[in-house]
């Protein structure tokens, strides 16, 4: 008889084969939303996907379903991949021979940042079919933007009228939802932020609650950091989990009878902090699945923040509105954009400013990345989106 230390370890061996394949992590595959919108302008021939005021049409999706139906499948190698200029189609193809090569049992995360439209959800469901990859590919939008926040719930709602979306992700048995808490700081403030975040994280479990015999799970992929707003403080890893996904939330999906699964990421110096010893990561993995199935019950709804909704709604609209108008001040671009980069360390393979054919990098700091924009103001002493509104 073997041993239950052999034993042990052998069923160790078959979970983590379960959920991770032959890798040591789940891939994920990240594009911008105006990089798919390029790659189905160029691809359809359609000129829509460069007009914003059309993009957002309903019948566009339609149309594109209809289109969808009617689709032979791309058959693709190597040498197609090395010529394709497309950013989006190229990493869809990449995710192709993944599959096809590496590992075919387990999933890859397509994530769209800068997502506010469902007809860039839609695109990537189009591509990926084409490709013949769309049952095992997790299309994902991200909600950052002032205006992903403010209206992701209506893109996910739009999405769910369309039958072959509904079909693709009954296939997966998910649906795949990040919000990020760095340029959603930037945009409307990191507090503000954080309660419209919140309000996105129970719009979207509504909407699939409400919805008839859609039985599909939620997985909400969370984004923080080291920073004070981002949950990021010297507190319990149990506290950075319900910073990141509140207890009001996890007892209203739980109240729901929905099955929540939640990912989030630890960056910079969290690496060594919470994982730079085999000891520390034990703990820090231990606390975070205590955290992760911990049940709640009726007491958080006895939270002043939920009770009294009328001030919470007032306080949240008096942050954001004061934010919204520094970030359009036109001092506040010159003082962003003072010493352009010349201050900071070189870091990342990314640059620091998106690229943007206007050429208006002074004009819009949507412009420039999240981690430049805060590490300026950081430089120059200005710690602006945590307490930048008591001023």
């Amino acid at each position: 008889m073997p041993r239950n230390k052999d034993c042990i370890s052998l069923m160790l061996i078959a979970a983590d084969i379960k959920n991770h394949g032959f890798g040591i992590a789940e891939v994920h595959l990240r594009v911008n939303a105006s990089q798919i919108h390029n790659a189905m302008s160029f691809e359809l021939k359609w000129d829509i996907f460069n007009k914003n005021n059309l993009i957002s049409s309903k019948s566009l999706l339609d149309r594109l379903s209809e289109k969808l139906s009617k689709e032979k499948k791309w058959e693709i190698n190597f040498k197609n991949l090395d010529d394709e200029t497309s950013i989006a189609k190229r990493q869809l193809m990449i995710a192709t021979q993944i599959f096809k090569h590496i590992d075919n049992d387990q999933p890859i995360r397509f994530l769209i940042a800068e997502c506010e439209q469902p007809i860039s959800i839609f695109s990537a469901l189009y591509l990926a079919k084409k490709l013949d990859v769309h049952k095992k590919i997790d299309i994902s939008p991200l909600f950052e933007t002032k205006y992903g926040l403010e209206h992701g719930q209506e893109v996910i709602k739009d999405l769910l009228l369309q039958e072959s979306f509904v079909e693709y992700i009954r296939n997966r048995k998910r649906l795949s939802i990040q919000t990020g808490y760095s340029d959603a700081g930037r945009f409307i403030g990191q507090i503000a932020a954080n309660i419209e975040i919140e309000q996105l994280q129970l719009k979207i479990v509504k909407i699939l609650n409400d919805t008839e015999n859609l039985n599909v799970d939620l997985l909400l992929f969370n984004t923080h950091g080291e920073a004070l707003g981002r949950g990021g403080t010297q507190s319990s890893i149990a506290e950075r989990q319900s910073f990141m996904i509140s207890p009001y939330v996890r007892y209203m999906t739980s109240n729901m009878k929905l099955h929540l699964y939640h990912q989030t990421s630890f960056q910079g110096g969290d690496g060594y902090r919470l994982f730079g010893t085999k000891n520390l990561a034990k703990n820090t993995i231990s606390n975070i699945f205590y955290a992760e199935i911990k049940k709640y019950n009726k007491k958080v709804l006895n939270d002043h923040f939920y009770i009294k909704e009328n001030f919470s709604k007032d306080f949240f609209l008096f942050l954001k509105n004061w934010h919204n108008k520094l970030f359009t001040n036109p001092d506040y671009h010159d003082l962003v954009n003072m010493f352009s980069t010349n201050l900071l360390t070189v870091t990342g393979s990314r640059p620091s400013k998106r690229a943007n054919k206007e050429k208006n990098i002074n004009k819009n700091l949507s412009e420039i990345r999240a981690i430049t924009h805060n590490a300026n103001l950081t430089t120059i002493r200005i710690f602006n989106k945590c307490y930048f509104w008591f001023w």
